[in-house]
């Protein structure tokens, strides 16, 4: 009986023993994402889930290039063209700053009669535009640079009153190494 009460006094020591807590210590670092396109609305960092792509398409009638880029993440859209004269042949676009010869355009989806669509918020603030080219890749065709706009929607009554005017911020936009894709075209 002894050697019973022993075994178990040994068996609930080991047992005591065992369930002594690990002590794990750990630390995380997490960055956020740079994605191929975001840019801050308003403040808040946005950046295209939906959709997103880049295109370069040279025109050989009018000898123009236009580089488009767009994102969609819903319910907002952010669209960039900038078109450059006497354009020659190739999947290339010339590093630079766009202020002119650039359309900027942020879209918020709406209800319509015909369903729901991406429609302008407003238009582009003159002198608050512009887009930056500050790398191109023709061999693996990406592009790199930045963007920032300021849209407006100015609101007036039916006698032309103003009414309201509300502002949408594109701020510190960045294109990091967006594919795009190179076409030509005849007309």
């Amino acid at each position: 009986m002894k050697i019973k009460y022993t075994l178990l006094l040994v068996f609930c020591a080991f047992l005591i023993q065992s369930c002594k807590k690990d002590e794990i210590t750990s630390t995380t670092t997490t960055t956020a994402p740079i994605t191929a396109f975001q840019a801050y609305l308003n403040g808040t960092l946005w950046a295209p889930a939906d959709t997103l792509g880049a295109t370069i398409t040279y025109n050989a009638a009018t000898k123009t290039k236009v580089l488009t880029c767009s994102g969609t993440k819903y319910p907002q859209q952010v669209n960039l063209t900038v078109t450059q004269s006497n354009a020659t042949s190739g999947s290339s676009f010339p590093i630079g700053t766009y202020t002119t010869n650039a359309t900027f355009d942020y879209r918020t989806q709406q209800k319509t009669s015909g369903g729901y669509l991406y429609v302008p918020f407003g238009t582009a603030k003159d002198g608050s535009q512009s887009i930056a080219v500050t790398a191109i890749d023709t061999v693996k065709k990406t592009i790199t640079g930045t963007f920032n706009f300021i849209s407006t929607n100015t609101v007036y009554d039916s006698n032309g009153n103003f009414v309201s005017i509300s502002v949408a911020q594109i701020a510190t936009g960045q294109i990091t190494t967006l594919p795009y894709t190179y076409k030509t075209v005849a007309n």
